[in-house]
């Protein structure tokens, strides 16, 4: 009777973990393959020349004055990171020496401000591994803000922000990417 006792009380038990346990290994399964790609996959090869200043300017006219905007990109080779999407991949950092940011916001009037955006880090420094999506840089982009914070942005040719807003781009040059290698 007391083995009997015993062994139901097992039984009980080893079905009360497996309803608790093998629904949780089924969801960390995954997760762990996925994770043990990261450990196992090696470095990519690291950029002979880490760090790169990229001088530009921008001559635009607001409202009959002339503007001109001379500053530098810096972009730099912080490391290494993984994620599920590129694996193990090179991380740039890059931003604007004069504003600290990736962008310059330049305001036009009260409720519109024009953002350049001057290029992505990985571009500069001509890291092949990294594929640009999207508009060619410089970027033109024209925020709206109203009243109740549904602001709108648009991504716009030199043509359309002098046509739509009256900001004429006059001239801009930006620099070439550098000749990089990687080890």
């Amino acid at each position: 009777m007391f083995k009997t006792r015993a062994a139901i009380v097992s039984l009980v038990v080893a079905i009360s973990l497996g309803i608790y346990l093998i629904p949780r290994a089924i969801y960390i399964m995954p997760w762990l393959l996925i994770y043990s790609d990261a450990w196992r996959s090696p470095e990519p090869a690291t950029p002979e020349v880490t760090r790169g200043e990229f001088p530009f300017w921008i001559e635009f006219e607001l409202d009959g004055e002339m503007f001109l905007i001379e500053d530098a990109f810096i972009a730099e080779f912080e490391g290494f990171d993984w994620n599920a999407g590129r694996g193990r991949h090179r991380v740039w950092r890059g931003w604007i020496e004069g504003t600290g940011t990736y962008r310059m916001l330049i305001p036009v009037d009260e409720s519109r401000r024009l953002e350049i955006v001057v290029g992505r880090p990985e571009t500069y420094m001509n890291d092949q591994s990294f594929t640009t999506h999207g508009a060619p840089f410089p970027q033109f982009i024209m925020i709206i803000y109203d009243e109740n914070s549904n602001d709108s942005w648009e991504n716009l040719s030199v043509e359309a922000l002098y046509e739509q807003h009256g900001v004429k781009i006059v001239n801009y040059s930006f620099s070439e990417p550098i000749v990089n290698s990687f080890r």
